[in-house]
């Protein structure tokens, strides 16, 4: 929300973000933005690049861990679930690479 929305949105919202410089807070929110939306193209469309979607599911828990202190440092209680229910499907994500990377077939004879 922070990408586009209107400054007065946000202020109706109690952004955070509104306490930054205009580019610095949509910067931050277009980066939750670039962790979501990499999450969805390498782990959804690219799952055979493990190493890859590994990587953007850390960007993606590291992002939503340093939103959830950020929130928790200004009161925000309220934002934590959401940052917690996004840095768990980057998890799972990130878990499922692990179990199901592909193997390497075996040659017969």
């Amino acid at each position: 929300m922070s990408s586009f929305a209107d400054r007065s949105v946000l202020e109706q919202h109690h952004a955070w973000t509104n306490a930054l410089p205009d580019f610095l807070g949509r910067a931050v929110g277009l980066s939750e933005l670039i962790a979501a939306t990499l999450l969805l193209i390498f782990g959804l469309f690219r799952p055979e690049r493990p190493g890859i979607v590994a990587g953007v599911a850390l960007y993606a828990i590291a992002n939503q861990a340093s939103a959830a202190l950020v929130h928790t440092t200004r009161g925000e209680i309220a934002a934590l679930p959401q940052n917690a229910v996004l840095a768990a499907l980057a998890a799972l994500v990130l878990a499922a690479t692990r179990f199901h990377q592909v193997q390497p077939e075996e040659n017969e004879g």
